[in-house]
């Protein structure tokens, strides 16, 4: 099954919510994209605001984490998805 935009956005924004902070490498296997298109969102949903990228202090690696507007974000459209299901749309 086809995923839409929307909700590879939602299902990135939450693999990254529930652990808090993440690299890059288990947000690839966690989202199941290529990594270009990975790639692509990641730069997307950075421009936007909605997360960010660090560096960790004890090992230098590359990490995300959500901005409070990605969390904003992914409670919106959480809320959002409960209210399509709950008219049946």
């Amino acid at each position: 099954m086809k995923r839409e935009r929307m909700d590879i956005i939602f299902d990135i924004l939450g693999i990254i919510a529930e652990r808090e902070k993440i690299i890059p490498t288990h947000l690839l296997y966690k989202s199941n994209l290529s990594y270009k298109r990975l790639q692509s969102y990641v730069k997307e949903l950075q421009e936007k605001g909605l997360m960010e990228e660090s560096t960790n202090e004890k090992d230098g690696k590359k990490q995300f984490h959500l901005s409070d507007k990605g969390y904003q974000f992914l409670q919106r459209y959480k809320e959002l998805k409960d209210l399509t299901v709950a008219f049946g749309i």
